[in-house]
């Protein structure tokens, strides 16, 4: 059962590589519903679902922000952008959010499974 969650997990990654059940499990527990995952991913980023580059530049750096403590040091570091791109960023990410706030505990679980996942979000 596990390596065949390991092996459906990793057919929703977009590259290639070896997936083993310990790294993946909690991916597979949320993604275990393909239509549940799909409505709370479309629920939940409304306003920041599109594909395009400026929407996952918002997406990624809002996760990033929300990652590092709303550090917006150090998601400028990761992201190799100036800590007042990250601030605007996250402005305009907020802005566009429809159903969440900065403050939900469900924002950082679907950004985080849009970032590892992105054919998920597409197929909301």
């Amino acid at each position: 059962m596990a390596a065949r969650e390991a092996l459906r997990v990793g057919r929703l990654h977009e590259s290639a590589g070896v997936w083993a059940y310990d790294d993946v499990s909690m991916t597979a527990s949320l993604t275990s519903d393909p239509v549940a995952t799909a409505l709370f991913l479309r629920h939940t980023l409304d306003g920041l679902t599109g594909d395009d580059a400026k929407t996952v530049a918002l997406r990624e750096t809002l996760g990033s922000y929300l990652r590092h403590g709303r550090s917006r040091v150090a998601a400028g570091r990761e992201l190799h952008v100036v800590p007042n791109t990250v601030a605007y960023r996250v402005r305009q990410a907020e802005a566009l959010l429809v159903n969440s706030s900065l403050d939900t505990p469900a924002l950082r679980v679907a950004l985080d499974l849009a970032h590892e996942l992105p054919s998920l979000l597409r197929n909301t």
